[in-house]
């Protein structure tokens, strides 16, 4: 048996990683918004953090596998029992720029370290993922720019018509999707 590897790691990088959700806006430009809803889809429906700091997903990757407890793990049997030692469904470690994470048995038998910022934790923001969807969608669909009146327009239309989602009622009332769309232009 050997010790994890990335392919063992289940890490949704376009629903927790602000450099890659930037990196697949700028790829994903003029295509389709059908050709890519599969992705934005897998954002989920709830709640979700997002990891704002310098750490790239291939440098998370790597000091996670690095981690002594990670690495003693040869087996998802071995990753179960580290879990069910913790008291918890989950553990908590924290990386060399300070940010936590969080760890969490994945269902797949390959894929079986699941992976993902930690609520409050330094460099991660709490969104809903209706909002991240909404923001990438119409960075991809719009080029991002925020105009007047028609914005709010816009971002109804994307929500109704590909993202199955309701309308917002006021974008001036929306500081958590006008603070998306900051930091997705930054």
């Amino acid at each position: 048996m050997q010790k994890p590897t990335r392919e063992n790691i289940e890490f949704n990088l376009l629903k927790h990683h602000l450099g890659f959700i930037k990196n697949f806006i700028s790829e994903n430009k003029g295509e389709t918004i059908s050709s890519i809803l599969h992705a934005i889809n897998k954002i989920g429906h709830s709640n979700t953090d997002v990891y704002i700091g310098r750490l790239s997903p291939s440098q998370i990757i790597s000091e996670i596998l690095s981690l002594p407890e990670i690495s003693a793990c040869k087996t998802k049997e071995d990753f179960k029992k580290l879990i069910v030692a913790s008291g918890k469904d989950y553990f908590e470690k924290i990386l060399s720029d300070g940010s936590a994470w969080t760890f969490r048995l994945g269902e797949d038998d390959v894929k079986y370290i699941h992976v993902h910022p930690s609520r409050k934790s330094p460099f991660t923001v709490r969104v809903r993922a209706s909002s991240l969807k909404t923001a990438v969608t119409y960075h991809i669909y719009y080029n991002g720019h925020l105009e007047t009146e028609e914005t709010e327009r816009k971002i109804n239309f994307l929500r109704k018509n590909y993202l199955n989602l309701p309308p917002i009622k006021s974008l001036k009332n929306s500081q958590a999707l006008k603070y998306l769309f900051e930091i997705l232009a930054s």
